[in-house]
Protein backbone atom coordinates (compact mmCIF):
# COMPACT_ATOMS: atom_id res chain seq x y z
CA UNK A 1 0.00 0.00 0.00
CA UNK A 2 1.32 3.42 -0.89
CA UNK A 3 1.89 6.22 1.61
CA UNK A 4 -1.04 8.09 0.10
CA UNK A 5 -3.34 5.07 0.65
CA UNK A 6 -2.23 4.79 4.26
CA UNK A 7 -2.82 8.51 4.82
CA UNK A 8 -6.28 8.31 3.24
CA UNK A 9 -7.17 5.27 5.38
CA UNK A 10 -5.89 6.99 8.53
CA UNK A 11 -7.98 10.06 7.73
CA UNK A 12 -11.10 7.93 7.39
CA UNK A 13 -10.43 6.27 10.72
CA UNK A 14 -9.92 9.65 12.38
CA UNK A 15 -13.21 10.96 10.96
CA UNK A 16 -15.04 7.78 12.04
CA UNK A 17 -13.62 8.09 15.56
CA UNK A 18 -14.66 11.74 15.71
CA UNK A 19 -18.21 10.89 14.65
CA UNK A 20 -18.31 8.03 17.16
CA UNK A 21 -17.10 10.25 20.01
CA UNK A 22 -19.55 13.06 19.19
CA UNK A 23 -22.36 10.51 18.94
CA UNK A 24 -21.45 8.92 22.27
CA UNK A 25 -21.20 12.28 24.01
CA UNK A 26 -24.51 13.43 22.52
CA UNK A 27 -26.20 10.18 23.52
CA UNK A 28 -24.92 10.52 27.08
CA UNK A 29 -26.00 14.15 27.39
CA UNK A 30 -29.45 13.57 25.91
CA UNK A 31 -30.06 10.48 28.03
CA UNK A 32 -29.08 12.35 31.20
CA UNK A 33 -31.48 15.17 30.30
CA UNK A 34 -34.46 13.02 29.42
CA UNK A 35 -34.48 10.26 32.05
CA UNK A 36 -33.46 12.04 35.24
CA UNK A 37 -30.74 11.30 37.79
CA UNK A 38 -32.05 8.07 39.34
CA UNK A 39 -32.89 6.39 36.05
CA UNK A 40 -29.67 7.63 34.49
CA UNK A 41 -27.69 6.07 37.34
CA UNK A 42 -29.38 2.72 36.70
CA UNK A 43 -28.77 3.07 32.96
CA UNK A 44 -25.06 3.78 33.44
CA UNK A 45 -24.74 0.90 35.92
CA UNK A 46 -26.29 -1.43 33.32
CA UNK A 47 -23.93 -0.16 30.60
CA UNK A 48 -20.94 -0.66 32.89
CA UNK A 49 -22.01 -4.24 33.58
CA UNK A 50 -22.18 -4.85 29.83
CA UNK A 51 -18.68 -3.39 29.56
CA UNK A 52 -17.40 -5.85 32.19
CA UNK A 53 -19.16 -8.73 30.42
CA UNK A 54 -17.40 -7.72 27.20
CA UNK A 55 -14.08 -8.71 28.76
CA UNK A 56 -15.08 -12.33 28.04
CA UNK A 57 -15.65 -11.47 24.36
CA UNK A 58 -12.31 -9.69 24.14
CA UNK A 59 -10.58 -12.69 25.69
CA UNK A 60 -12.20 -15.00 23.15
CA UNK A 61 -11.24 -12.65 20.33
CA UNK A 62 -7.58 -12.48 21.38
CA UNK A 63 -7.36 -16.23 21.94
CA UNK A 64 -8.99 -17.07 18.63
CA UNK A 65 -6.77 -14.69 16.67
CA UNK A 66 -3.61 -15.99 18.32
CA UNK A 67 -4.50 -19.67 17.84
CA UNK A 68 -5.39 -19.25 14.17
CA UNK A 69 -2.31 -17.15 13.45
CA UNK A 70 -0.09 -19.69 15.25
CA UNK A 71 -1.47 -22.66 13.27
CA UNK A 72 -2.04 -21.46 9.69
CA UNK A 73 -2.02 -25.03 8.33
CA UNK A 74 -4.91 -26.13 10.57
CA UNK A 75 -7.20 -23.09 10.28
CA UNK A 76 -10.40 -25.07 9.62
CA UNK A 77 -10.05 -27.34 12.65
CA UNK A 78 -8.95 -24.52 14.95
CA UNK A 79 -11.83 -22.37 13.70
CA UNK A 80 -14.37 -25.14 14.44
CA UNK A 81 -12.96 -25.61 17.94
CA UNK A 82 -12.97 -21.88 18.66
CA UNK A 83 -16.52 -21.37 17.44
CA UNK A 84 -17.70 -24.37 19.44
CA UNK A 85 -16.08 -23.09 22.64
CA UNK A 86 -17.39 -19.59 21.93
CA UNK A 87 -20.95 -20.90 21.62
CA UNK A 88 -20.67 -22.87 24.87
CA UNK A 89 -19.19 -19.93 26.78
CA UNK A 90 -21.79 -17.51 25.37
CA UNK A 91 -24.74 -19.70 26.37
CA UNK A 92 -23.22 -20.47 29.79
CA UNK A 93 -22.54 -16.81 30.48
CA UNK A 94 -26.05 -15.81 29.39
CA UNK A 95 -27.58 -18.56 31.54
CA UNK A 96 -25.50 -17.60 34.56
CA UNK A 97 -26.50 -13.96 34.18
CA UNK A 98 -30.19 -14.91 33.87
CA UNK A 99 -29.89 -16.88 37.11
CA UNK A 100 -28.11 -13.92 38.74
CA UNK A 101 -30.51 -11.31 37.33
CA UNK A 102 -32.44 -10.86 40.61
CA UNK A 103 -29.13 -10.17 42.39
CA UNK A 104 -27.98 -7.87 39.58
CA UNK A 105 -31.28 -6.01 39.77
CA UNK A 106 -30.86 -5.50 43.51
CA UNK A 107 -27.11 -4.69 43.49
CA UNK A 108 -27.36 -2.14 40.69
CA UNK A 109 -30.63 -0.65 41.99
CA UNK A 110 -32.22 -1.11 38.59
CA UNK A 111 -35.75 -1.43 40.00
CA UNK A 112 -36.53 -3.42 36.87
CA UNK A 113 -35.92 -7.16 36.69
CA UNK A 114 -36.56 -7.07 32.93
CA UNK A 115 -33.50 -4.83 32.48
CA UNK A 116 -31.29 -7.32 34.33
CA UNK A 117 -32.63 -10.20 32.21
CA UNK A 118 -32.14 -8.11 29.06
CA UNK A 119 -28.48 -7.59 29.99
CA UNK A 120 -28.12 -11.36 30.37
CA UNK A 121 -29.73 -12.02 27.00
CA UNK A 122 -27.55 -9.40 25.29
CA UNK A 123 -24.43 -11.06 26.69
CA UNK A 124 -24.95 -14.09 24.43
CA UNK A 125 -24.64 -12.41 20.99
CA UNK A 126 -22.00 -9.98 22.24
CA UNK A 127 -19.83 -12.86 23.43
CA UNK A 128 -20.45 -14.85 20.25
CA UNK A 129 -19.26 -11.86 18.23
CA UNK A 130 -15.97 -11.84 20.15
CA UNK A 131 -15.05 -15.35 19.04
CA UNK A 132 -16.16 -14.67 15.49
CA UNK A 133 -14.14 -11.45 15.29
CA UNK A 134 -11.11 -13.35 16.57
CA UNK A 135 -11.49 -15.88 13.77
CA UNK A 136 -11.63 -13.10 11.19
CA UNK A 137 -8.69 -11.32 12.81
CA UNK A 138 -6.59 -14.49 12.91
CA UNK A 139 -7.31 -15.18 9.25
CA UNK A 140 -6.45 -11.55 8.43
CA UNK A 141 -9.85 -10.91 6.89
CA UNK A 142 -10.00 -7.25 7.91
CA UNK A 143 -12.89 -6.11 5.72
Amino acid sequence: MSDQGVTRGSGRIAIAMLVMNVGTYSFTMLTARFVGPREYGAFVAALNLVLVIQVVALGLQATAARRIAAEPTHVASVERAILSVTLKISVALGGLLVILSPAINRLLNLDNLFMAVLIALCAVPLTLAGGQMGVLQGERRWR
